[in-house]
């Protein structure tokens, strides 16, 4: 029938039900935020290094000046922006997934290492640490939450590990959030969060 769920909707039903109906319902056509697409296109930037297409090292002095400390604070993110270069992993950039035809999304990164580990990456642009959350919440957010029950039942691990890493926008800084969920934490917190957004549908 055509319907589905992101994260960021139940994220905004949960936050403001009228807001999600304008959106969602009204499809009424929302301000231009140059914050979001200064994220948005400091996401590719991201994509085309971990697809291999060019190294962020090579191209930052070709990108528009409003991009320029976002991409230097990914630099410091050497761990994930060397992963491409481990032959013993398998990376799924920009990785679409569906959860019983419903819930959908994209995952940033997920990486499968050669001991059958498999961690979740979430790229994150912020202006200020502030806007930062902390692991608690991380844990019960509906995009982490959607993530590691997809990933959980592709991959059938018992573990997943979530890493939010987030990079600065007017200052150069990254902050990673890096935290386990079990299969089971996974089972309950999905549960919660699928009976909770059926009224979406």
């Amino acid at each position: 029938c055509g319907i589905h769920l992101s994260a960021s909707q139940i994220k905004t039903y949960r936050r403001c039900q009228r807001l999600h109906w304008l959106q969602k319902v009204a499809k009424l056509p929302g301000k231009p935020k140059p914050a979001a697409e200064r994220g948005r296109a400091l996401h590719t930037v991201m994509e085309d290094h971990l697809s291999g297409l060019f190294s962020i090292q090579s191209r930052i002095d070709d990108l528009p000046r409003d991009l320029i400390k976002g991409a230097q604070s990914a630099l410091l993110n050497t761990p994930v922006l060397n992963v491409r270069q481990d032959s013993g992993v398998e990376l799924f950039v920009e990785q679409e997934f569906w959860i019983n035809g419903v819930w959908t999304g994209f995952i940033d990164l997920v990486v499968r290492g050669n001991d059958g580990r498999v961690s979740i990456h979430d790229h994150k642009f912020t202006s200020s640490k502030r806007w930062i959350p902390g692991v608690a919440e991380l844990e019960k957010d509906p995009q982490t939450i959607m993530y590691a029950k997809a990933v959980s039942d592709f991959f059938d691990v018992d573990t997943v590990t979530c890493q939010f890493d987030y990079y600065g926008t007017r200052s150069i800084f990254w902050e990673p959030r890096t935290f386990e969920l079990t299969q089971g934490q996974i089972e309950v917190r999905w549960g919660e969060l699928k009976s909770g957004s059926l009224k979406l549908l």
